[in-house]
């Protein structure tokens, strides 16, 4: 299941890194900067505009994966796997909190790069801290059971909230008015 949490945070890598750098490239930011929109109200549209899609592909995804986990092993088992409370544990509460950290550190990416191709390079590193989680689960340093996805998931919600300040703090309105026009 947690690399359902991965997945949650790669799949918006190449939506969300075009979120800002792609419009840049279009030259369609600049009117979208004209809005009386703040900053913070753009940003949010920027994060919820990739978030949305790439959750429920995940979603998706899971759905499929755990029909045929029950299907393959419900004749051996002598009852379906899925779903349970540690799947939803994981499904609902990390997961989206997952997908919400690789959405915003995409967008973040991409307020400071000036190539989308580059924005999506460095916003593959979003992968690296949650495979470390997972290395040191198979590795038996920790257990990924449902206390550690509830304290695993207490963390991201406070780095998404710091990240989504930095992203806000980082959007200079007047600077790509000026750059990019």
């Amino acid at each position: 299941l947690f690399w359902f949490i991965i997945l949650a945070a790669i799949i918006p890598t190449a939506v969300a890194s075009y979120s800002v750098m792609g419009e840049k490239v279009e030259k369609t930011l600049e009117p979208l900067l004209a809005t009386p929109l703040t900053d913070g109200e753009i940003i949010l549209g920027k994060i919820l505009s990739s978030f949305i899609p790439c959750l429920v592909a995940t979603y998706l995804g899971a759905v499929i994966f755990m029909i045929g986990i029950d299907i393959i092993t419900s004749q051996q088992l002598g009852y379906i796997l899925y779903p349970n409370w540690t799947a939803a544990v994981f499904l609902l509460l990390a997961t989206p909190l997952a997908c919400l950290f690789g959405t915003e550190f995409n967008t973040l990416i991409s307020i400071r790069v000036s190539d989308v191709r580059t924005a999506q390079s460095y916003g593959g590193a979003v992968y690296f801290p949650l495979l470390i989680v997972f290395i040191l689960g198979e590795a038996g340093y920790l257990t990924l059971d449902i206390k550690t996805i509830l304290i695993f998931s207490v963390l991201l919600v406070v780095v998404d909230i710091i990240i989504f300040y930095i992203n806000k703090s980082l959007f200079q309105r007047e600077e790509m008015i000026t750059r990019f026009s």
